[in-house]
């Protein structure tokens, strides 16, 4: 069993963008010296959902402040960046890392983010396979040319990778189509806990019939799942610690994203469409929806989130789970969480997880 940490960088009014990011480099060493497998790091631009906005210079700092943890992009929004730009970078950070780096990649959900890079939103698909695929040829092909969507000359790109055949790489993909591809080139799954665990249980089922068909194992893709952790007194008192940094943090979520009007125009986006219009023929709300993730998240006792995270691994058939510490909003709460998941939860978790 493999346990992450996700870097989230948001920042609340009452916190400053120095305390968030000598918050983010203690909270990595923190997760590394309590035993955790991996640590994860967001993209966002203009906006304090996250003051992330170079993923690529954030992960080479935090490889190089560590010597174990794995550290991945969760994710690279690969539209707004040259495919052999991502080819180079990642090759270095593999190189220089000795290949704790994992590639996580996403093709965005910001309007104002398409608008200010000048990238058609309507292409962002398309342009993350193209992309996808280029990276890869130019970390494992002597040369690489573009003569699609990207159109550029021959070249080679240096370094290689140190990892064989290249570093992992993760995608974010939701809709059927994105998981098709996804599972037919072997990719890993970067999945969000939603309200309950079906319909990422749905997802992994339909990504293990093509991932067969493509002649790949199943059971070795390294599937992420993403959650908040957070430990208390009680469900109910632990749920009332976050509760007010989720809400907000939802509120920005749902001001930058695409809203229903700008979706209606996205073919390429019709699974966010259907997802919010789901949500408000149900009449959800931020804090609605907020009360059920969170009931279905490791929130609680330490007895409750083992419960929760058993629940999870059987129910999905995932091996690797990502926390969300941070989301009290305050770094002493945060390195608390760390280390009480590491010695009172993660322990307690099966004979498998136990034991990995």
């Amino acid at each position: 069993m493999n346990w992450g940490i996700l870097l989230s960088t948001a920042k609340p009014e009452h916190r400053t963008e120095r305390d968030i990011i000598e918050s983010t480099i203690q909270h990595t060493k923190s997760a590394e010296r309590w035993g955790f497998d991996s640590a994860w790091v967001l993209e966002h631009h203009f906006t304090p959902y996250a003051i992330s906005p170079d993923t690529l210079s954030l992960a080479g700092f935090l490889l190089g402040a560590t010597s174990r943890l794995r550290v991945g992009t969760a994710v690279l929004v690969a539209p707004f960046l040259h495919p052999v730009q991502i080819a180079e970078s990642t090759a270095m950070l593999d190189q220089l890392s000795n290949g704790r780096f994992y590639l996580g990649l996403g093709r965005g959900i910001c309007p104002e983010d398409f608008e200010v890079f000048g990238v058609d939103a309507t292409k962002s698909h398309q342009l993350t396979r193209e992309s996808t695929d280029l990276i890869i040829k130019a970390w494992t092909q002597e040369k690489v040319r573009g003569e699609g969507l990207y159109t550029f000359p021959e070249v080679s790109v240096v370094p290689k990778p140190r990892t064989t055949p290249h570093p992992p790489i993760y995608t974010a993909a939701e809709s059927g189509s994105s998981v098709e591809w996804a599972a037919r080139n072997g990719f890993p799954l970067l999945m969000q806990l939603g309200q309950d665990d079906q319909e990422l249980a749905a997802r992994v089922e339909l990504y293990n019939e093509f991932a067969e068909e493509a002649g790949h194992d199943p059971d070795s893709i390294d599937h992420v799942v993403m959650c908040i952790g957070h430990i208390g007194e009680s469900r109910e008192a632990a749920k009332a610690e976050v509760f007010g940094m989720l809400e907000w943090w939802g509120d920005e979520s749902s001001r930058i994203g695409f809203d229903v009007d700008q979706l209606k125009r996205l073919p390429n986006y019709r699974y966010h469409l259907n997802r919010v219009e789901q949500w408000v023929l149900q009449g959800k709300d931020t804090a609605t929806v907020i009360n059920e993730w969170l009931d279905n998240s490791p929130v609680g006792t330490p007895e409750q989130c083992v419960e929760r995270l058993e629940g999870i691994i059987a129910n999905i058939g995932v091996r690797h789970v990502v926390l969300g510490l941070e989301a009290v909003g305050n770094r002493e709460a945060t390195e608390r969480n760390i280390e009480r998941f590491a010695v009172e939860v993660f322990p307690k978790v099966g004979n498998e997880a136990s034991s990995g």
